[in-house]
């Protein structure tokens, strides 16, 4: 049987590997014994093409962040900016943000703006690059007006880009042309590139990159970046709000993030101008 490793969401790799080696040491009492375990000859050809597979997959990584890497220095990316509703926010501060998935199962009073809509995208946390994709926020906010007030999150591009897999995409993600595409092909360094081209493919049309946009702003203000991965508090950099009487709850009750009230000339919730 030959595997193809390569093809398999990181997740369920690391799920293959953990039943692997649980079948190989399910005889050992601790992993001290592990050099005196006898593999069959089908666990030896196992653990060689995964040692091989994992091999190319780890250098393979290594080069596409090493590469993300530079061109955030270069174009002065610094933050990922994260909307949602001001009731979720003292759990994120608390505890990072989690999938969709996870919370469906954890956090059931949690309030959802978005279903998950492109396939496999509950197992990930949107972000947009340097600015809120101000379209789908105004959208969400004139469709949830029951929601008494918003945050918008700040978080460190170089923690959240380099320490965990992400995929990049050019425009919103329920783009209709991505459900023909492996997700593989949305998590290198080519792909996060791409979301600062000359001209994108939107459901809309084409968007030509705008000459206002300077170097760290993607091409389509609805570019994202997914996150399969849990983003811990501490890659929180500041939280933008509407009122003055969160500003004062919030700093008050978590006095280690900077808590930045939104106004006309500092402004999150507008245009991406």
């Amino acid at each position: 049987m030959q595997l193809s490793l390569e093809k398999l969401p990181v997740s369920e790799r690391m799920v293959l590997i953990e039943q692997l080696w649980d079948s190989i040491i399910s005889d050992s009492k601790s992993l001290k014994d592990i050099e005196r375990i006898t593999l069959t000859s089908s666990q030896e050809k196992l653990v060689e093409l995964l040692d091989k597979r994992l091999s190319e997959y780890a250098e393979n990584k290594f080069y596409h962040r090493f590469e993300m890497e530079k061109m955030m220095g270069s174009r002065g990316i610094q933050i990922l900016c994260h909307f949602t509703p001001i009731n979720n926010l003292e759990s994120i501060l608390n505890n990072g943000l989690y999938p969709r998935d996870y919370i469906d199962e954890n956090l059931p009073d949690a309030i959802w703006t978005d279903d998950g809509r492109f396939e496999g995208m509950k197992n990930g946390v949107c972000l947009s690059i340097s600015f809120p994709n101000h379209q789908m926020f105004y959208r969400k906010r004139m469709q949830l007006k029951d929601i008494e007030s918003w945050a918008v999150i700040v978080l460190d591009a170089r923690k959240v880009i380099l320490n965990h897999d992400c995929a990049f995409f050019q425009t919103n993600s329920a783009f209709g042309d991505y459900r023909n595409k492996s997700l593989s092909e949305f998590m290198t360094s080519n792909a996060f590139f791409s979301l600062f081209e000359e001209k994108v493919e939107t459901r809309n049309g084409v968007v030509t990159r705008q000459d206002y946009l300077t170097d760290e702003f993607p091409t389509d203000v609805q570019a994202e970046v997914v996150v399969f991965d849990h983003i811990p508090p501490d890659s929180i950099e500041a939280c933008y709000l509407q009122s003055e009487k969160y500003l004062k709850y919030f700093e008050e009750k978590f006095s280690k993030f900077t808590f930045i009230e939104d106004s006309n000339d500092n402004s999150a919730f507008g245009k991406r101008e």
